[in-house]
């Protein structure tokens, strides 16, 4: 009978150190996939901030000029109607442009000023 008890609790133990090794190996995927899902989350205002910018500068008049501050650490880019912000972990966001005729000229790659500018029709995001 003693027996028996003690070969019980060794199985509720092992049982029970699984259990906790498991959710354990699920804690730290959670983890992860929270972190992924943060950085997009910020890149993708920041591309936001970007096209917000871009959009109400090709809306207004020729000549018309916006700054925007982006936090450090960004590489702004633009595809066909879109802003593209890269961030720390390499995965991109996105946010939509009015228009196609955007070209990003950004020399200093920890640039946190952009200036927009609306030249005719054409608009410029220098940094």
């Amino acid at each position: 009978m003693r027996g028996q008890v003690s070969i019980e609790y060794f199985f509720l133990s092992m049982f029970l150190i699984a259990v906790f090794i498991f959710l354990m190996a699920f804690s730290n995927e959670f983890q992860r996939i929270f972190n992924t899902a943060s950085a997009i989350e910020a890149n993708r205002a920041v591309a936001f901030g970007v096209a917000h910018a871009v959009n109400t500068v090709f809306t207004a008049a020729n000549g018309t000029k916006a700054s925007i501050t982006i936090p450090s650490g960004y590489n702004i880019t633009f595809q066909p109607r879109g802003i593209v912000a890269t961030g720390g972990i390499g995965i991109g966001g996105s946010s939509a442009t009015m228009t196609s005729n955007v070209t990003v000229n950004i020399t200093n790659a920890t640039a946190t000023e952009l200036t927009v500018v609306n030249l005719d029709g054409k608009v410029f995001v220098n940094g």
